[in-house]
């Protein structure tokens, strides 16, 4: 698929010249745009890898792993976007979930993405151009970083001409309400090159005449946010948790890289490793920026979804009105026939309750007594119980505390 559609895009840049007319038009859309939202050119690069090894400390302070960024004030329209301009009335917004992979993040997202004013970009990290990779098993070279930060950049301020088209072969474009229009026309072959211009600039506009630019991603642990905190004054992020055993058992099932229940202890061992890192540069970073930054947990979401949605709306500063409520209604208990009813992939469940426990009926008690083993103490930060039998590992009751104030949790 993916040499298949850098032919496309071939095609589609050399069709684009040939019409001098489009092509001159084009050109000077985009320059007036770029001198309407400029770029500035000496953003410092904060960090030069993208993963840190696993160690079994807790992570030590962030200011440790992200080099303390200076304030940095972008000019113009971007300045304005950013919530950086004095003059601006309604200065842009921008928002970002950071999670694990298989922790309801699609879930999530349908909730706040749900709201018209929302452009959001599902993992705009999925694909980076020229098959650059910022989590694999080598070192990470320092201009993935460059073009994982511009990227995600452009997204939050809606430069969206100045992305590679390459990044929207990514099917992910397709899960988002906001980019699903442009990633089906440019991948129809029939469609002219006039058209697909015309995909990607209705994009553009739908993102700038937005009031929230939002981005979910699973590739970027919480300690690299701070960049972000630091240059979008108006960003907030929210950090999504789930029990570590039920991630486990869902990646090793969805993903089909690793057996959960062969090497369970290194397995575990790395994922609450990383998890530690997250809390701790979370509880580093909410004290830096107060309010900017909130902790939820899946399973509030799954047993109580209406209270979960207006927390989530509360905290975004957006209105949770009886659309929004229907919405949440029909995702978590209604379209019980429909067929994206419960698809691994999907947010839409016939039972969020009985979704959140499924892991429990296949699960090895061996297995889940070695996760508990090495992540007992995380499951002390985050609410969660260990199993101590077979039958309660098999019953449908509640592996969550009642969570107390403090911690990651500090509004309860």
């Amino acid at each position: 698929m993916s040499s298949s559609m850098n032919v496309r895009m071939s095609v589609f840049n050399r069709e684009l010249k040939k019409s001098s007319s489009l092509y001159i038009l084009v050109v000077s859309c985009i320059c007036v745009l770029l001198m309407v939202i400029p770029y500035d050119t000496n953003v410092q690069n904060v960090v030069t890898r993208a993963e840190i090894e696993d160690t079994n400390n807790v992570c030590p302070p962030c200011e440790q792993i992200v080099p303390a960024v200076p304030s940095l004030k972008p000019p113009g329209r971007r300045r304005e976007l950013m919530g950086d301009d004095e003059d601006s009335q309604s200065p842009k917004r921008q928002l970002m979930l950071l999670t694990m992979g298989r922790s309801g993040s699609t879930y999530t997202s349908a909730i706040i993405s749900n709201n018209p004013k929302v452009f959001y970009v599902a993992e705009p990290l999925h694909r980076l151009p020229d098959g650059i990779k910022i989590y694999g098993k080598t070192a990470v070279e320092t201009n993935a970083w460059d073009i994982a930060k511009n990227m995600m950049t452009s997204f939050l301020t809606c430069n969206i001409g100045a992305l590679d088209p390459e990044i929207f072969e990514s099917y992910m474009y397709g899960n988002s309400r906001s980019t699903r229009a442009m990633y089906f026309c440019l991948r129809n072959r029939t469609a002219s090159s006039y058209k697909h211009v015309k995909c990607v600039l209705s994009a553009w506009n739908t993102c700038l005449a937005s009031e929230m630019t939002f981005i979910k991603t699973i590739r970027l642990r919480v300690q690299y946010a701070e960049w972000y905190l630091e240059e979008f004054p108006n960003l907030k992020l929210l950090f999504l948790v789930r029990d570590p055993r039920a991630v486990l058992y869902s990646q090793s099932k969805a993903f089909g890289n690793f057996n959960i229940d062969n090497g369970t202890a290194q397995i575990a061992e790395s994922h609450c490793n990383k998890l530690r890192r997250d809390i701790a540069a979370f509880k580093l970073l909410s004290d830096k920026y107060p309010g900017r930054m909130k902790a939820f947990r899946y399973e509030d979401g799954a047993l109580n979804p209406m209270d979960y949605a207006e927390s989530l709306f509360n905290f975004t500063q957006l209105e949770f009105n009886e659309m929004s409520k229907t919405f949440v209604q029909k995702i978590t208990s209604g379209y019980a026939n429909n067929e994206k009813s419960n698809a691994p992939f999907g947010f839409m469940k016939k039972d969020s309750t009985a979704t959140m426990n499924k892991w429990r009926h296949s699960a090895l008690m061996t297995t889940v007594t070695a996760i508990d083993r090495k992540c007992a103490d995380v499951y002390a930060e985050l609410g969660y119980k260990t199993i101590h039998s077979e039958s309660e590992l098999r019953s449908s009751s509640s592996l969550t505390t009642v969570l107390k104030s403090g911690g990651i949790f500090t509004d309860l």
